[in-house]
């Protein structure tokens, strides 16, 4: 299912999977169905409005925005937009 466009990699304990062109109601559909196969893992989801956007803060907010999941249990959150 990975395209040409899309990049997935480790980033400390955890998967970055990035979906150039897609939305978050794609990328979140997406997220639950591997869930349903395999719903061994959590999700932090976000949507980018500046394509010029360093990627490290990006992970890094995901990263914190993650850890939201231990305490709510829930498969996904959404983070909100870096000013």
């Amino acid at each position: 299912r990975i395209r040409h466009s899309d990049i997935a990699g480790h980033f400390g304990n955890a998967i970055a999977v990035l979906l150039p062109s897609t939305s978050a109601g794609a990328g979140e559909t997406l997220l639950h169905e591997l869930h349903d196969h395999h719903p061994v893992f959590h999700a932090a989801i976000i949507t980018l409005s500046d394509d010029r956007q360093a990627l490290e803060p990006v992970l890094l907010h995901l990263e914190k925005t993650l850890e939201r999941t231990e305490s709510i249990q829930h498969l996904l959150v959404h983070a909100p937009q870096l000013r």
